[in-house]
């Protein structure tokens, strides 16, 4: 039988609450973590007992943490990655998406994302449109 394993994403700090559903109904829990990211940087205080929930779930074996770098370097993989990228890029330049973004524009939408959670193709595609800033304050993230 093929293990079931249910990935978190998109923040790093698994939220406590769905960590516990999903580890009642998956036999493994996955999390897209960035090996050299700083946990001091993400852990605040509305987000600290789900830090502490997700170290003993990550002790216990329950919780599985996955460097997307490691599945970018992987030479298996590069076929897929690739075809990811085009795909992204497609979307991202398509018509209906322009539309909503452009009619949201005057919102000010801003989602946190390690930087180590994409690929340099993809991160410059979205900086060379405006899409995506470095986080000056502490070298991470859109």
């Amino acid at each position: 039988m093929m293990e079931r394993k249910i990935i978190y994403y998109p923040t790093i700090i698994v939220p406590s609450l769905w960590a516990k559903w999903a580890v009642l109904y998956f036999d493994k829990v996955g999390s897209i973590i960035p090996r050299n990211v700083d946990f001091e940087e993400l852990v605040h205080s509305w987000n600290k007992k789900d830090f502490q929930t997700m170290k003993i779930l990550i002790d216990e074996d329950e919780l599985e943490p996955t460097d997307p770098q490691d599945l970018l370097k992987s030479k298996e993989k590069w076929n897929s990655v690739e075809t990811f990228e085009e795909e992204f890029k497609r979307i991202v330049t398509s018509e209906t998406f322009q539309s909503i973004i452009y009619k949201n524009w005057k919102r000010n939408f801003v989602w946190k994302v390690h930087r180590d959670k994409i690929s340099d193709r993809i991160y410059e595609f979205l900086y060379d449109r405006g899409l995506a800033e470095e986080n000056k304050k502490v070298g991470i993230g859109f």
